[in-house]
Formats: C-alpha cells, sequence, structure tokens
C-alpha cells in the first residue's frame, strides 16, 4: 500500500445525535453509558492522547409465545314445503353457529451483562 498519499487529521470526535445529560427525560448516565471496566491511555507520536475504555454492555432478550384455539359449531335446518302439482313451493332454513376461543401466552425476558 503507498502511505504516500494518506492524510491523517487529529480532530475531537463528534457523535451525533448528542447525548442527553444525567436527568434528561428520566435517563442517568449509567443508562446511557455502560460502567467502565478499565481505561487506559495511549501516547504516541501524535500530539494527542489516545483514551482506550472498555466497559460493561446490557443485552435485553424476549421471547414471546402465543397459542390460540378456536372451535366452531354450526347447526343448520330448512324445511321445504311444496303442494301437490308443484305449483307452490315454500322453503324456510334456520342457522346456528357458536364459536369458543382460548389463548395463552408467555413472554421470557432475559438480560445479560457482559
Amino acid at each position: 500500500m503507498d502511505w504516500q498519499q494518506v492524510q491523517f487529521t487529529h480532530d475531537d470526535a463528534v457523535y451525533e445525535p448528542q447525548l442527553l445529560p444525567p436527568g434528561a427525560a428520566g435517563q442517568t448516565w449509567s443508562d446511557i453509558m455502560p460502567s467502565v471496566l478499565f481505561q487506559t491511555i495511549i501516547t504516541n507520536q501524535t500530539d494527542r492522547e489516545q483514551t482506550y475504555t472498555f466497559r460493561v454492555k446490557k443485552t435485553r432478550s424476549t421471547c414471546s409465545v402465543m397459542v390460540e384455539q378456536a372451535c366452531m359449531i354450526s347447526m343448520d335446518i330448512s324445511v321445504t314445503l311444496m303442494t301437490p302439482c308443484q305449483i307452490l313451493k315454500a322453503n324456510a332454513a334456520f342457522r346456528r353457529e357458536m364459536t369458543h376461543t382460548s389463548s395463552e401466552s408467555e413472554t421470557t425476558e432475559e438480560e445479560l451483562t457482559w
């Protein structure tokens, strides 16, 4: 790799969006920035110190399972009346349905600090 054309710029880091100060919208610094396990300052041939910080991170996983059962019962009754010689025909029908539904759900949540 030809390093002659590479230019390094040493500026302060700019983070977007800006972090809210503690107490804003109910947040604390521990909510925003996890605990620091260790921190080291590195000096080299640049005009700035470089800091490496190893922080504890938290992850949260959620699993939801829902089972739904349904049972439907229907009944149809129809009556047909006809006159002799099939001059007149009358129909009457009745239908009734009944549905029973039950469901169960379970949610498990775990938080891992690493």
